[in-house]
């Protein structure tokens, strides 16, 4: 480790140096554009497999927001953006791989000149757990790629203690895992026979579009981001006015749907007796 000028930010070490890669119980690919009919959780045992993801989504360590470099993580989400487009990679490879770097950055006091290498690290283990292994790309092609140049020893060394941290669960759900099961409910099988061949290929399109920009979102920030339409926001401004006016006496109801008096508190209405 100081070699590599890595030093933990935690208090106490797990005692566990040496661990034995787990095998995940489910292995799912996923596709790049997330609505895919032939992807494997099209199945019946999608509902074991929601199940499964939550349970895994629960065993998740904690992200304590307390890397020193946390203020580069911006900067080395884009490099794996760029990167992983120019190899091809998938989006779950992506997500896999900022999850990892995530975890890491939390656990860890990086030298500035190593934050990169560490997550091309994450990248590469990332490739070859949920990539083909024929896709999964050789050092001399991410140092080609990333424009970074990379010392072997030292990063299969990274590759090394990025696997142990995470304790080996390279296929731990990311967001991207979620969306593929939950993109097939974007068309039923009532969309196939009520509407226009047409109009069912541009709504497939434009939900998976939207989709992967959510998606692109949460690579972006650390914290759950609550993100709502323009249609839907209007909808929920009628509604709490309608409530609002529900709570307001009957003769002074229509003065407030009208608009008069702006300055009406509800606080300041009495009932007449």
């Amino acid at each position: 480790m100081s070699k590599l000028n890595l030093s933990s930010v935690r208090s106490q070490t797990s005692n566990d140096t040496v661990i034995k890669p787990e095998k995940p119980e489910v292995k799912i690919e996923i596709s790049p554009m997330l609505v895919d009919p032939d992807d494997e959780y099209y199945c019946e045992y999608r509902d074991d497999i929601w199940k499964n993801l939550l349970e895994q989504e629960a065993q998740k360590p904690i992200i304590h927001l307390q890397s020193p470099q946390l203020e580069f993580r911006g900067a080395l989400v884009q490099q794996l953006r760029d990167v992983t487009k120019k190899l091809g990679l998938t989006l779950a490879t992506l997500h896999s791989a900022v999850a990892q770097l995530d975890l890491f950055m939390d656990a860890h006091r990086l030298r500035s000149d190593r934050l990169t290498h560490v997550a091309l690290a994450c990248l590469s283990l990332a490739a070859k757990s949920e990539e083909k292994f024929s896709r999964a790309p050789t050092l001399k092609t991410l140092s080609k790629v990333s424009g970074v140049q990379l010392c072997g020893k030292t990063f299969r060394q990274l590759e090394w203690m990025v696997g142990q941290h995470v304790r080996w669960r390279l296929l731990a759900p990311t967001p991207v895992t979620f969306a593929a099961l939950l993109a097939q409910y974007v068309i039923t099988d009532s969309d196939l026979t009520t509407r226009h061949p047409k109009f069912v290929r541009r709504f497939k399109r434009d939900g998976a579009k939207l989709l992967e920009a959510y998606l692109d979102l949460t690579l972006s920030e650390l914290e759950l981001r609550i993100v709502y339409d323009s249609g839907r926001r209007q909808q929920q401004q009628q509604l709490h006015k309608l409530s609002s006016l529900s709570e307001i006496p009957r003769p002074h109801r229509r003065q407030a749907e009208s608009g008069s008096n702006s300055t009406y508190s509800l606080m300041s209405v009495v009932p007449e007796n």
